[in-house]
């Protein structure tokens, strides 16, 4: 197993995909919530500009981090970090 972290939408942890993906890999990661919300901005030129995304920009969910050390006792040590 690689370690990795993936930041993604908050609400996946509760979706059947991923708890089946975790389970049938035997995979417990940790989570790292964010303080702050995600400001997520598209690339420049990507949409036409609208009064309204003058002074609101915000991402469409909340993001989290998904996170594992490769081994759980990896993950220990990252969490005790």
């Amino acid at each position: 197993n690689r370690p990795w972290c993936l930041c993604m939408p908050n609400f996946v942890h509760k979706k059947d995909y991923y708890l089946n993906a975790m389970k049938s890999n035997h995979l417990r990661p940790f989570y790292i919530i964010p303080k702050k919300r995600y400001i997520y901005q598209p690339p420049a030129n990507f949409r036409s500009k609208k009064k309204s995304d003058t002074h609101v920009k915000s991402s469409p969910f909340v993001s989290m981090w998904y996170c594992w050390g490769g081994t759980q006792s990896k993950n220990e040590e990252w969490m005790r970090r």
